[in-house]
């Protein structure tokens, strides 16, 4: 089964790389990307996706908002947030939003593989 990921960032140069990163660990996955929260909750709407990879910190709406929305309409949705903070309270936000991770930008290279593989492993059981 195809298996759909959605990069929501407003860094434009990081949403290229990691698409071009996830394609590359995992070839077969269909990825889709938006510069916005908003954009990237209509994204979600239409491709229904496994994994969402969502930045912290955006204009309009954040990424702790977003992911709230985004396990509103799909609870077996994953959530994780991107951020460049390593900040324990952002952590609790993170995951009382409905994150299943929270991952550091600077850490991308080292977790993003074995972060895919374990996420993607896991049944889609709400």
């Amino acid at each position: 089964m195809l298996k759909k990921i959605v990069v929501v960032d407003d860094n434009e140069p990081l949403r290229t790389l990691m698409k071009a990163l996830i394609c590359m660990l995992m070839p077969g996955c269909e990825v889709s990307t938006a510069e916005n929260a908003e954009k990237g909750i209509d994204i979600v709407k239409a491709v229904e996706p496994d994994i969402v990879f969502i930045d912290m910190i955006m204009p309009g709406m954040d990424g702790i908002e977003a992911t709230a929305r985004i396990k509103n309409l799909l609870p077996a949705t994953k959530v994780v947030i991107l951020t460049g903070y390593d900040d324990p309270a952002l952590r609790k936000q993170a995951k009382s939003s409905g994150a299943c991770h929270y991952m550091l930008k600077q850490a991308m290279h080292n977790e993003l593989k074995p972060l895919l593989n374990r996420l993607l492993a896991q049944r889609n059981d709400v």
